[in-house]
């Protein structure tokens, strides 16, 4: 099975939802949307399936909320499991929630221990930061580092480079099962000549928190 998330939304409405997609046949034909979440203004979703043996199969969508009726505005990190094959998710948990998440995270499930772990830039102290969870998505640890910046600036998703070109420092991870280890990649902007540096850095789960 092949599955594919997306945001749904009319031109100008804040009132977004999060869909999942799903195919049988290697992307030939797909489900009708699964609706996983519905809200004001969400954003950014990503999809993670779970190889180890415990979880196998279960489907994780992570995604953003920007949400300015508060002041401050408030930027939260949201997850829903399905545990049917996308069929249907939980009611989402908040991953964390502040004034710093102001671009999309990113999920990885270990093969090894069906752990999670997120990821997601933080602009106010210019650093990669990262949670987990033991528990399938339903609570997750205090926030740690997990790379810290390379001489640059992180960039929000509001800035442009080189003439309009949008290219927040949104991070991407990966499991490496034959590595048991996390790898992350992400942009920086650089002052000295206006373009955006690319970045990756490998973190060592083994079974444990970041």
């Amino acid at each position: 099975q092949i599955v594919l998330v997306g945001l749904l939304m009319n031109p100008g409405d804040t009132q977004t939802a999060i869909a999942l997609w799903r195919s049988n046949d290697g992307g030939m034909s797909w489900s009708s949307p699964t609706i996983v979440a519905t809200g004001y203004k969400l954003d950014k979703p990503n999809v993670a399936v779970s190889w180890q043996s415990g979880t196998l199969g279960n489907i994780y969508v992570t995604y953003t909320q920007i949400d300015n009726r508060t002041n401050p505005t408030i930027y939260s990190i949201h997850i829903a499991k399905s545990t049917d094959g996308g069929i249907s998710f939980t009611t989402p948990a908040t991953v964390y929630a502040g004034q710093d998440v102001k671009n999309g995270a990113f999920t990885v499930v270990s093969d090894y221990t069906g752990y999670l772990y997120t990821v997601w830039t933080d602009i106010t102290i210019n650093a990669i930061m990262g949670t987990s969870s033991w528990d399938m998505g339903a609570d997750w640890l205090p926030p740690l580092i997990g790379a810290a910046p390379q001489g640059y600036e992180m960039y929000s998703s509001s800035q442009t480079i080189n003439g309009g070109i949008r290219a927040p420092s949104l991070p991407i991870a990966r499991f490496n099962w034959v590595t048991d280890y996390i790898g992350i990649t992400w942009g920086e902007y650089n002052t000295t000549n206006g373009t955006m540096d690319v970045f990756s850095t490998s973190l060592s789960q083994a079974g444990s928190p970041l």
